[in-house]
């Protein structure tokens, strides 16, 4: 066990309980002597330029997603593709293209020209027929298979909507239904 004395600084190997040089009492310790030269660290040797003295994998290089890739098509195809499809179906959902979609884009206020955008603008053909008068009362109505949206008009404006077909239809009432004249 080491002991060292904390006064002169004397280091000793033995279990000495005073320093003999100025007689206090000495005190255990972890440390190397002070005047004991620490071993040099070896460091590893530099990375250099060229070929490493170790074993790479067989895709090295600046491209190694592009090679590893192209080397394991069928696992990148069985992996990549339900995640594209995934992508798209969740695009899908989210487009105002569905009936769900255009029902909500249609706010109150609104005027049968943008009524009729919302709902016949993304199709190929458009037809004059479903256009409404800008006095008085009027309905425009949509529909695709068992889905139908009614938008109700008055003087013009949209005053109400409906959405039927879906497990929950919806009915908007504003909250001026009463301010009728």
């Amino acid at each position: 066990m080491a002991m060292s004395c904390t006064s002169c600084g004397h280091y000793s190997d033995q279990n000495l309980e005073s320093c003999p040089k100025c007689r206090q009492a000495m005190k255990m310790t972890f440390l190397p002597p002070t005047t004991a030269v620490a071993e040099p660290v070896a460091m590893p040797a530099p990375l250099a330029p060229g070929s490493p003295s170790y074993p790479l994998p067989d895709f090295r290089g600046s491209y190694d997603i592009v090679e590893m890739i192209l080397r394991n098509r069928f696992v990148t195809v069985l992996i990549a593709l339900p995640l594209i499809l995934l992508g798209f179906w969740f695009a899908g959902l989210s487009s105002d293209s569905t009936p769900r979609g255009k029902y909500n884009a249609i706010r109150l206020g609104m005027t049968p020209d943008q009524v009729h955008d919302i709902l016949y603008g993304d199709s190929s053909f458009s037809s004059d027929s479903h256009r409404v008068s800008t006095s008085g009362d009027a309905q425009m109505s949509w529909s695709e298979g068992p889905i139908k949206i009614i938008v109700y008009f008055r003087n013009g404006k949209v005053v109400n909507k409906r959405l039927t077909g879906y497990d929950d239809d919806e009915v908007f009432t504003p909250a001026l239904e009463g301010n009728r004249r």
